[in-house]
C-alpha cells in the first residue's frame, strides 16, 4: 500500500513507525526539512520538504497514485 503522511511532528512519527514495520511504501511531506530529515534516517520511508496542501508537492509526494493520505499537521492562525 502507497502511504502519504503529511506532517513529520509528533503524531506523524508514531503512524510512520507503526507502519514502516507493515511493508507498506511510505513517504513524508512537511515543510521542515530538518524533521524530514529525521524520518527518513530513521525509517525506510521517503521524504518530501514542502507544504503538503500544495498541488505540486502532493504531486511530487505522488499522490495521484496513492492508496492513503494521511494529515496530521498543526493548525496555524
Amino acid at each position: 500500500m502507497k502511504i502519504i503522511v503529511l506532517g513529520a511532528g509528533k503524531v506523524g512519527k508514531t503512524l510512520i513507525k507503526h507502519m514502516s514495520n507493515e511493508d507498506h511504501d511510505i513517504i513524508v511531506v512537511d515543510q521542515n526539512a530538518t524533521k524530514v530529515e529525521e524520518v527518513v534516517n530513521q525509517y525506510d520511508v521517503i521524504g518530501v520538504v514542502g507544504n503538503g496542501g500544495s498541488y505540486d508537492i502532493l504531486m511530487e509526494a505522488g499522490a495521484e497514485d496513492a492508496n492513503l493520505i494521511i494529515c496530521v499537521t498543526t493548525q496555524m492562525n
